[in-house]
């Protein structure tokens, strides 16, 4: 497997690490994505760095009682900042300071740290996303995980990647998604999202395991974004409740589209992709269409 990252991988990995962001073109395709593989690794750094220090201080509860950090503001805020720079006529909605997604011409939504609890109970789901939107529409999408050192990125026109950074002196590297060939996917394996609404969920999936309809399972929680990410790599299809409320356009709609360009899909219990900036409902991502119909068929009567 060619795992050498790509000169423009190279480019932004050296950037970050000078400190200073890499020459980007906001008229050509490589000069976005030079911009926004940068922006995600510089993203990914400030939220290690304030990692520790954040845990130790205090939860912010925001109006609609979930939790929130001063991490997650200053975050977006460099990525504002850094799009005012780059590109200043291009609007951003975002977690934190909200925005409006542009029904013509071109939007980037943020989430600063996608699983917040996560990020709380020193976990490695939490996740910063970002996508692009083109006329209302997703059409690209970069996820970073500052605990794992990945970056996974794709869309429209942009080849599926996913960059692993060095945390301990080994060397970088990058590879196509999926990550895991056709021919070396291992049956069933289900990562789905626990939710203490739908215990039912997890129960008939324990059930499915123990009768040997699916070979694994696993709960890790976390960001759904990372979920869908994770999903892309190959080995497992995710499932998620998200009953809660409608998604919002920095919710989803950046991994979904890693995910369509490395050849999966994020669909609704009854097959149907979704529309990943407005979703309501339970959903499963996957790279293969059988195993994302297996689990939405064990789900489909049981999540309310």
């Amino acid at each position: 497997m060619n795992d050498v990252p790509t000169p423009t991988e190279v480019a932004c990995l050296e950037a970050m690490r000078r400190g200073d962001p890499p020459e980007a073109d906001p008229t050509t395709s490589d000069g976005w994505l030079r911009f926004g593989l940068a922006l995600m690794l510089e993203a990914c750094r400030t939220i290690r760095v304030g990692w520790n220090e954040t845990l130790a201080g205090a939860v912010i509860r925001k109006p609609d009682g979930t939790p929130g950090l001063e991490l997650e503001q200053e975050v977006e805020a460099v990525i504002r900042r850094r799009m005012a720079s780059f590109a200043p006529e291009v609007p951003i909605v975002g977690e934190e300071f909200g925005g409006e997604l542009a029904q013509t011409g071109w939007t980037v939504a943020v989430d600063p740290i996608d699983g917040t609890w996560a990020f709380f109970n020193g976990t490695e789901t939490a996740c910063c996303s970002l996508g692009l939107f083109l006329n209302g529409d997703p059409v690209a999408g970069i996820v970073g995980n500052p605990a794992t050192g990945e970056v996974a990125y794709g869309g429209r026109g942009i080849e599926p990647r996913l960059m692993r950074v060095s945390l301990f002196g080994e060397r970088d590297t990058a590879t196509d998604l999926p990550v895991v060939p056709d021919g070396r996917r291992a049956p069933t394996l289900v990562s789905v999202h626990p939710d203490r609404k739908q215990p039912s969920l997890l129960a008939h999936l324990v059930r499915a395991w123990s009768d040997g309809d699916i070979a694994a399972i696993r709960a890790p929680g976390g960001a759904p974004a990372w979920g869908i990410i994770d999903a892309a790599k190959g080995r497992y299809t995710y499932i998620n409740p998200w009953t809660t409320r409608p998604a919002e356009p920095f919710d989803l709609a950046g991994a979904v589209e890693v995910m369509r360009a490395a050849g999966g899909d994020v669909d609704d219990l009854d097959g149907r992709p979704i529309d990943a900036a407005r979703h309501v409902g339970a959903f499963v991502a996957g790279i293969e269409a059988t195993a994302r119909k297996h689990v939405a068929s064990i789900a489909r009567n049981i999540v309310v």
